[in-house]
């Protein structure tokens, strides 16, 4: 369930829907869920809020490429955290992590919401230390 939720955000605002509810349906049972399901949803508003305010921009002439540059940077991240999601990585999407998911993403993968990877790795000593 956890990967449908940035999977389904690709698809605009049905996509927006569909992983809003799989993320209040499954919140309560996993954090895993709740984690992936916040992220995607909170990515998608911040996508479509940033696509509002690069309308009014068309009529300046840099209003296109700042709505290509989102659709493209929406698919991109959204595929990414898609196989982040499937083979269960920690992954933070932009903007949105630090500002709302914070707390899940500490509590899904253990780590300060600072550090890029996990907590949770080989010894600072090596392996043969």
């Amino acid at each position: 369930m956890a990967m449908l939720c940035p999977l389904l955000s690709i698809f605009s605002l049905a996509g927006l829907i569909a992983a809003l509810v799989i993320w209040l349906v499954k919140k309560d049972e996993s954090p895993y869920v709740n984690y992936w399901g916040k992220a995607a949803v909170f990515w998608s508003i911040f996508v479509f809020a940033a696509c509002m305010v690069s309308i009014p921009l068309v009529f300046i002439g840099i209003g296109v490429l700042l709505i290509w540059a989102i659709a493209i940077a929406h698919v991109v991240v959204s595929i990414l955290a898609t196989i982040k999601a499937n083979s269960v990585q920690p992954f933070k999407y932009w903007f949105v992590a630090d500002l709302i998911c914070r707390a899940e993403y500490e509590a899904v993968f253990g780590a300060s919401a600072e550090a890029d990877e996990p907590a949770a790795g080989p010894p600072a000593g090596g392996a043969d230390g």
